[in-house]
């Protein structure tokens, strides 16, 4: 009778070991499963928006344009007279508000050019890894920054005050953009049925063909208004090609948009290195 209570005992022992360990296993897999979810969540939650910026870098310039000339409209003295963009925000107040939304919106256009450099870098690894590509990505990205850092000088060095530096800064933004956005054309014909879909593909080069044109078109007007200072014509051509151009790049920057759904940001990681914190 001992004989038989004692292997009965030694297989419940063993049974409940069992049940013990299937227990942590399992709490342990739930607790990699909620964690897992969590970093999903975390990179979700990041990711979620991040199309928002594009279309923010695209808002942000017509916000800042409206809200200066609004401000500059009532002080003109001709009413027939279109003034550049740069004049709405010439002379305080509209100059202080003019320089601080240029300067937030070359802050968010640098981001979006980072963010575009980054994820287009991703696809050229994944999708065309011995194309050329990469310093023509980095180029553009070059590019971009420069144009971004030329919106600000526009916004903080006004016409009347240094108008060498405002045209530098003017130069920077427009035509370093122009030559931005035939770059993103170039990059999007090679990564054309890719991650580009034809739509946005034939979008760049419309926005390229707008900035470009108009780019000229401004030049020449305000060249011609130079020559001809009496015929307001080509006042009013160049100022008017200068809006277009500007809110050609500025479409050029929303067409990011549906490329920006499709990646994933992780936040950055910062840790305290303790023997230097000790030693300070």
């Amino acid at each position: 009778m001992q004989e038989t209570t004692m292997p009965n005992a030694y297989i419940k022992d063993c049974i409940h070991k069992v049940i013990n360990i299937t227990g942590l296993l399992y709490a342990q897999l739930r607790r990699c499963r909620d964690s897992r979810e969590e970093n999903m969540a975390a990179h979700c939650s990041s990711t979620r928006y991040l199309f928002l910026l594009p279309l923010l870098a695209c808002l942000s310039f017509p916000i800042t344009f409206g809200i200066s000339y609004g401000m500059y409209y009532p002080k003109s003295n001709a009413s027939w007279d279109f003034p550049y963009i740069s004049e709405t925000g010439n002379t305080a107040p509209e100059s202080c508000v003019f320089g601080q939304l240029l300067n937030i919106a070359a802050v968010i256009s640098a981001l979006t050019v980072y963010v575009r450099y980054k994820e287009t870098k991703q696809a050229l690894v994944q999708y065309l890894p011995s194309s050329h590509c990469y310093r023509v990505n980095f180029a553009t990205c070059v590019f971009g920054m420069l144009a971004s850092f030329g919106v600000s000088m526009v916004g903080n060095f006004q016409m009347d005050s240094v108008l060498l530096v405002h045209f530098v800064g003017a130069g920077f933004a427009f035509i370093l953009g122009s030559v931005y956005s035939w770059l993103q054309v170039y990059i999007s014909f090679k990564l054309l049925m890719f991650n580009c879909s034809r739509p946005i593909f034939f979008v760049r080069i419309i926005c390229s063909l707008i900035v470009t044109i108009f780019l000229i078109g401004t030049v020449v007007g305000s060249f011609l208004y130079g020559v001809y200072p009496r015929n307001q014509s080509y006042r009013l051509w160049s100022t008017t090609s200068e809006w277009i151009m500007a809110f050609g790049l500025a479409l050029l920057f929303a067409s990011f948009a549906k490329e920006f759904r499709t990646i994933k940001f992780e936040k950055p990681r910062i840790s305290i290195i303790q023997e230097k914190l000790q030693k300070a």
